[in-house]
């Protein structure tokens, strides 16, 4: 059963076992996943992680829903979007998580940089 809810920036989340169509499940997922507008959340998942999606809708209005468009098809802005996102995410669990979200930006989102790249742009 999916319940939906609706964060205080106004995004929607959907919180339940099961999610059909493209997203499978959202046991499937890491812990969340925007899928435009809508924040898709595996209960328990951890603040942070929430808030990292929050900032995908937040660039899906910003962008008038292309950003999914340019996130896919442009190396340079989807290292844009994934920088802001875990940015938002690092303000919530602090600077320590920095080096595992460089690699994670570095080696899951094809954007051909090196995980001390990524750390910089992730601290300065």
């Amino acid at each position: 059963m999916l319940r939906m809810e609706r964060f205080a920036d106004g995004s929607l989340t959907g919180v339940g076992r099961i999610i059909a169509g493209v997203t499978g499940t959202v046991d499937d997922l890491v812990g969340t996943y925007s899928l435009g507008p809508l924040v898709l959340v595996r209960p328990g998942t951890s603040p942070g992680l929430i808030v990292h999606e929050q900032a995908h809708v937040r660039q899906f209005w910003r962008w008038l829903d292309c950003s999914g468009l340019v996130y896919h098809f442009s190396r340079k802005w989807r290292q844009c979007f994934e920088v802001e996102a875990y940015r938002a995410q690092l303000a919530v669990v602090g600077p320590a998580q920095a080096q595992h979200f460089a690699l994670s930006l570095a080696t899951k989102y094809d954007l051909a940089i090196t995980e001390q790249e990524a750390l910089t742009l992730l601290t300065k």
